[in-house]
């Protein structure tokens, strides 16, 4: 059985198609609540796909959740965006928050010891400008992820 991890998965793109395939369990984090009741009604049919309605970082708590509006850039992240957005990406302007909301926060330590998991086939990140914090949330587990791919932002401060 191998592995996937979604974490951002928004409105599961690559992974909800993944889930047809049976050799994968599918881990979908996404702590936006009308995305993460997407990504579950989208699933219903399949038994290898876990909604996780949480935010994944490098510490367990709660935190505010930025969301944006139904736009072109869908950028709902734990940070918040810079006042310059907008002279540093020519599409900023159409950027902004519509409500912020509390959150769980967990590590993916945490959930994979939790979960008994001790592999990740594959890990998927796109949460704007925490991806960093979500490899360290692994901390002496990090070398658990055989493969994946990271979306970055060029500023870390967004």
């Amino acid at each position: 059985m191998k592995i996937y991890f979604d974490i951002g998965a928004n409105f599961g793109t690559d992974s909800l198609e993944l889930a047809k395939d049976s050799n994968y369990q599918i881990y979908a984090f996404e702590p936006t609540p009308y995305l993460a009741d997407y990504l579950r009604e989208k699933s219903t049919e399949f038994d290898n796909y876990h909604v996780i309605e949480k935010a994944v970082s490098d510490y367990h708590g709660n935190a505010t959740f930025n969301i944006t509006g139904y736009g072109p850039w869908m950028q709902s992240s734990l940070y918040n965006f810079r006042s310059d957005l907008s002279n540093n990406w020519k599409d900023g302007k159409s950027m902004y928050f519509t409500e912020s909301i509390d959150v769980n926060v967990i590590t993916l330590k945490e959930f994979c010891l939790e979960n008994e998991i001790n592999r990740i086939d594959y890990l998927h990140s796109d949460v704007q400008g925490c991806d960093l914090e979500v490899l360290i949330g692994l901390d002496d587990m990090i070398n658990i992820i055989q493969a994946g791919v990271l979306e970055t932002t060029r500023n870390h401060d967004v």
